[in-house]
């Protein structure tokens, strides 16, 4: 568990810029810099990834009960998605790239043909506490990156910083996929990574190795 506050000192630790007591100190410059792109940052890194700890469900409302004209639309239905909705994920479970041809995500509109929909999105978790610890890490680095040349000219250069966000949220994604469910990765990948031949970046043995966003790369010549 981890409080905004403690991100925000996680993200100043990493320019040498000191540490607050209170992110909503309006009094403390570092407090002000820090709040201002806090949630900003947060949804950026948050809309990037399946995150197992903001994935919700939702059966969404239809906008208009009668048929859409399909000539008019190109679509029969239009449902409200949720307001703290990031990024959609799969419709009566199947992932939207099954289903592009029969969908559109129209700004908080989602149409379609289906006559129901069930919902899987990543939301907006403004409580932090609910958040991964690697999430909460990797928004830390976010932020260092946006208020770097505004509050120090110590610390962690862009292009180190840069580079540490980039390792940090592979590990955090490669972590986070391995969970059931996190729908990263599919089950047959899965099963893959458990036995003997499996290898990842961080050091198991075997023959497939994470990369960033996509999941596994084959080293075919462990296959031979």
């Amino acid at each position: 568990m981890q409080t905004k506050t403690e991100i925000a000192n996680q993200a100043l630790a990493l320019l040498s810029a000191g540490r607050i007591t209170n992110l909503d100190d309006t009094e403390n410059e570092l407090s002000r810099s820090v709040k201002a792109v806090f949630d900003i940052s947060a949804k950026q890194v948050i809309r990037t990834h399946r995150w197992s700890c903001c994935t919700r469900r939702a059966t969404l409302s239809r906008l208009s009960e009668s048929p859409l004209k399909t000539s008019t639309y190109g679509y029969t239905y239009k449902y409200q998605l949720p307001s703290d909705n990031l990024r959609f994920l799969d419709l009566n479970g199947e992932p939207w790239k099954n289903k592009a041809k029969n969908l559109s995500v129209e700004g908080k509109e989602l149409h379609t043909n289906e006559s129901v929909a069930y919902i899987r999105y990543i939301a907006w978790v403004s409580n932090t506490e609910e958040w991964d610890v690697l999430l909460g890490e990797a928004v830390a680095i976010k932020i260092a990156i946006r208020i770097a040349r505004r509050v120090t000219k110590d610390g962690m250069s862009g292009e180190q910083l840069l580079s540490l966000y980039e390792k940090v949220v592979a590990k955090a994604q490669f972590v986070d996929a391995m969970e059931v469910g996190s729908g990263e990765n599919s089950p047959l990948e899965r099963i893959l990574e458990s036995s003997p031949l499996v290898v990842s970046s961080q050091g198991y043995a075997g023959a497939f190795r994470p990369v960033n966003r996509i999941g596994l790369e084959v080293d075919y010549s462990l296959l031979r």
